[in-house]
């Protein structure tokens, strides 16, 4: 693998902001037809919430001529967007969201790879089941990292000390890093094949409110596969693990153990 080999632990301090998994397809006009009442029974159990709305359209009703349309016509007008299902946990740290075109898994949450992994799994046997999408064109697992260093009582501390030179840039001079208001890099890797992706995109940036500045780092990576993929279950999840562990080294391969240390690592036995 791409990345140098890091040993797996569960940090006390996460500075996961949210994970992402999302598997696109070919176009099921089925789902935007009718009420997914099937694949919500399927994951119910574990997002009974419920809402839906509407993706961006191109179409612009001016008030003087909508007025005139009656509303369930309005409603059902097929330019006004696609539909977007969602389906959500009791405490809304969980979404799951549905379209004529993918399926995402969504937390704010995370804890460790299980428990996202085992309702990733609940997901994709119900789109498989209720809509069996002849493959998937695109396999998508994004971990964005929000590093704040106070909130790890890191406020003091240099960016360089806490995230790899290498990484950082012109951030790590001494020089210029009080003058940089806002710095964003993007660099793609591949991975184990012509086929397989990860999109690091990182940087400084600032936050202001009401005057106070707050400084983070973003580590954002996006892992993802733009092959045809079976839908199964089992092959899809063969290349989320692997997308899991190479995640796991990229981070490890920007961040300091001054940082790591800060995150409060704990042995992970599971």
């Amino acid at each position: 693998m791409l990345f140098p080999e890091a040993k797996r632990v569960i940090y006390n301090k996460n500075v996961l902001k949210q994970v992402i998994c999302q598997l696109r397809f070919p176009t099921i006009l089925r789902i935007d037809t009718e009420v997914p009442s099937a694949f919500q029974e399927a994951i119910r159990h574990k997002f009974p919430m419920y809402q839906e709305s509407r993706e961006g359209s191109n179409l612009e009703i001016p008030d003087g001529i909508s007025q005139f349309i009656p509303r369930d016509l309005l409603e059902d007008f097929p330019l006004r967007g696609n539909l977007r299902f969602q389906f959500l946990s009791n405490d809304r740290t969980w979404t799951v969201s549905l379209t004529r075109e993918f399926v995402a898994l969504v937390t704010t949450e995370y804890t460790c790879w299980e428990d996202f992994r085992d309702n990733l799994d609940l997901v994709i046997r119900a789109l498989i089941d209720t809509y069996a999408p002849a493959f998937i064109t695109r396999v998508g697992l994004r971990y964005q990292n929000v590093i704040d260093r106070n909130s790890l009582n890191l406020s003091d501390t240099h960016w360089k000390d806490l995230i790899a030179r290498y990484v950082l840039g012109p951030l790590a001079e001494d020089a210029v890093t009080d003058a940089i208001a806002e710095l964003r890099n993007t660099v793609s890797f591949t991975l184990n094949d012509d086929n397989d992706f990860v999109r690091l995109e990182h940087g400084y940036f600032r936050e202001g409110t009401e005057g106070i500045s707050k400084r983070h780092y973003l580590l954002d990576n996006d892992l993802f596969s733009q092959q045809e993929t079976q839908a199964n279950a089992e092959n899809l999840a063969a290349k989320l693990n692997y997308f899991n562990a190479a995640n796991r080294r990229l981070f490890n391969w920007c961040i300091t153990d001054e940082l790591r240390n800060a995150m409060g690592p704990t042995n992970s036995d599971i």
